[in-house]
């Protein structure tokens, strides 16, 4: 029964370990013509460390995510592509990613 009790306890503390992080980064914010300081709308959002695409709002809003992801090591990175015809592309990666987002033209 000892056995039985060391072998469950070891079982648990490996798979906590590999489950220790939610493996999940996010990224959120507005997407904003950096001329005009207004929100853009329609602005593709690619997360390139994901299969996640969105658009922004009207309000130039935007939310995306990593699918899950291992989690030795720390959790995966995220990393956004925004685009907009007439505009130049933008790449954020991690804590970039989030926040008010400037694209020109």
């Amino acid at each position: 029964m000892k056995l039985f009790n060391l072998v469950f306890i070891c079982v648990a503390i490996a798979f906590s370990i590999f489950t220790g992080c939610e493996g999940y980064s996010t990224a959120e914010g507005i997407v904003k013509d950096k001329a005009t300081d207004l929100p853009l709308d329609s602005v593709l959002c690619k997360v390139t460390t994901g299969y996640m695409e969105v658009y922004t709002d009207s309000t130039g809003k935007y939310y995306v995510h990593n699918g899950m992801g291992g989690c030795i090591g720390g959790c995966k990175d995220i990393a956004v592509q925004f685009s907009k015809k007439d505009y130049k592309t933008v790449l954020k990666t991690e804590k970039d990613a989030s926040g008010i987002i400037y694209m020109e033209k």
